[in-house]
């Protein structure tokens, strides 16, 4: 009888890894930097709270427990051509929207979906600190 128990717990906690896990197309941070319509330096200026609809503009049921709303200022762009100083990124309200912290810089990859802005963690953002992934992004954008 135990071992029943414990197959249906671990098949119960299985299924629910998988429903929440985040597919991800681009497997490495050259794919997703060849995505990207753009690659930009920024620093998080403000988050305006969870997301409460989707891409699509249909409402997304509470808690509203997925996705920031970033104002980030742009510092530095390595792909793209942005106008603005500071962009607003749009959440798709699923398990693969990026969560940033305020104050914090990144290196965010980018698309644009809808006519909105989105990034996401399959698009491997990183903070500037990680050497490794800040030289790959040079290399790819030629500005080594």
């Amino acid at each position: 009888m135990k071992t029943k128990k414990a197959i249906f717990t671990f098949f119960c906690c299985f299924l629910y890894y998988t429903a929440s896990a985040c597919d991800c197309v681009p497997s490495s941070l050259k794919q997703a930097f060849e995505l990207s319509d753009y690659v930009v330096k920024v620093k998080v200026l403000e988050i305006k709270g969870s997301v409460r609809y989707d891409l699509s503009r249909k409402p997304i049921k509470p808690p509203y427990k997925y996705g920031n709303l970033p104002l980030l200022e742009v510092q530095k762009v390595y792909i793209g051509r942005l106008v603005d100083e500071e962009i607003e990124l749009a959440a798709t309200g699923s398990m693969c929207d990026y969560h940033f912290e305020l104050g914090k810089e990144y290196v965010v990859l980018i698309v644009r979906f809808n006519g909105e802005l989105v990034t996401s963690t399959c698009m491997y953002n990183f903070k500037p600190t990680n050497k490794e992934a800040m030289q790959e992004v040079l290399k790819l954008s030629k500005l080594e």
